[in-house]
């Protein structure tokens, strides 16, 4: 059976934002998505589409000019449905790519020279002490010049600091903890890092400063200290300073300790962070959808973009919810089960499914007698993936 290709060639995509990419190359049709490296599709007899070493099967749905419009993506356990974006066409002659190579190379040369041409202003920026990150950025471009690469601590910069230590000294004991942290700063880069680090010390446990409390974390990672940076993280979890709330959770949770990382991801959100809240959020979508509203809702307020987003799913389910068990909406019972599928558990799903089903809803059919089919199929060992 021959059937030209090139319709159903495009990219298709999913209100949540997952991709499938079809291409073809010569007479053959490519699948290419997240999970699925790149994969031949072969045509079947029943005008669906096997694709090669998956359970996965295509349904295109050909518009009335012969161009693919959507396309349903299914998998022994659900159906997704993906609607066209771009249509994709044959790869680029050598001719092309090679331009587009030249082009590259020609802005990559270009920014090249002109790093090189910033690198003596921003050297001099340095040794005039406008902006720590001067001499950071001057000693990473000192690697590819014949610069020392500890230009920034240069005869020139180190008076150059040791007078803006001398012109803030007093400032800084009498209490004004900016002024702390500019000396401990200059102290760094002078190579005195017991005197930056007592300054940073009282400044953060004293005054409870963030910023110096911040500084002081990212010395002590830097020199390979992380007890004492988690200690203290610890001993800064205050609303002044909510990011060390925010960092600790992080390094429990990488530990595994998800108890006692979400009680600082709390303290974090109930302090301020947004990123927490958000973390949060997602903690709980699984079983607790109303704490978890509340978590995105105040990450939403503090201009967390995924967060609304995810918010506004999680409104959506409970309101089809409510319309699901109380108007016995078949429309709100599928729509609750799709979301269960995507974020909950597939049995949960499946029976929301069986409920739209029950109540007229043909999709919510479709898909529960596929499964059931599939299952019968599993407990007599028969082949499921060409269904």
């Amino acid at each position: 059976m021959t059937q030209r290709k090139e319709p159903y060639a495009g990219v298709y995509k999913q209100n949540d934002g997952n991709t499938f990419i079809v291409t073809y190359e010569g007479d053959q049709l490519y699948l290419k998505t997240s999970e699925i490296h790149k994969e031949k599709c072969h045509l079947r007899a029943d005008g669906l589409f096997s694709v090669e070493n998956t359970n996965a099967l295509l349904n295109f749905q050909i518009g009335p000019d012969g161009i693919a419009r959507n396309l349903t993506f299914i998998l022994p356990d659900r159906q997704t449905v993906a609607v066209r974006d771009i249509p994709l066409f044959k790869e680029q002659s050598l001719f092309e790519k090679f331009r587009e190579l030249f082009i590259a190379l020609i802005v990559f040369f270009a920014l090249v020279g002109l790093f090189f041409l910033l690198q003596s202003p921003i050297q001099k920026a340095c040794d005039q002490g406008l902006h720590p990150y001067f001499c950071k950025i001057a000693s990473i471009g000192s690697r590819y010049t014949n610069t020392s690469s500890s230009h920034y601590q240069s005869k020139e910069a180190q008076e150059t600091y040791k007078q803006i230590t001398e012109d803030t000294k007093e400032d800084c004991f009498e209490g004004d903890n900016e002024a702390c942290l500019l000396m401990a700063k200059n102290l760094y880069k002078l190579g005195q890092t017991d005197e930056s680090f007592e300054v940073l010390k009282r400044s953060c446990s004293q005054s409870k400063h963030g910023p110096s409390c911040i500084q002081l974390k990212e010395y002590y990672l830097a020199g390979g200290q992380i007890d004492e940076a988690m200690e203290l993280l610890n001993d800064t979890c205050t609303p002044s300073t909510p990011d060390s709330c925010f960092d600790l959770a992080w390094n429990l949770e990488r530990d595994k300790l998800h108890a006692k990382a979400n009680k600082y991801f709390n303290r974090a959100c109930e302090y301020g962070v947004a990123e927490a809240c958000y973390h949060l959020g997602q903690f709980h979508l699984k079983f607790e959808r109303v704490l978890s509203q509340g978590y995105l809702d105040k990450a939403c307020k503090r201009y967390h973009r995924k967060s609304c987003v995810l918010l506004k799913k999680v409104d959506q389910f409970l309101l089809h919810k409510r319309k699901c068990q109380e108007d016995n909406s078949p429309q709100s019972c599928f729509l609750m089960a799709s979301f269960e599928q995507d974020y909950g558990e597939r049995e949960v799903a499946f029976s929301v499914y069986e409920r739209s089903c029950e109540l007229g809803y043909k999709l919510a059919c479709n898909i529960v007698k596929t499964q059931k089919t599939k299952e019968r199929l599993k407990k007599s060992d028969q082949r499921v993936d060409t269904l």
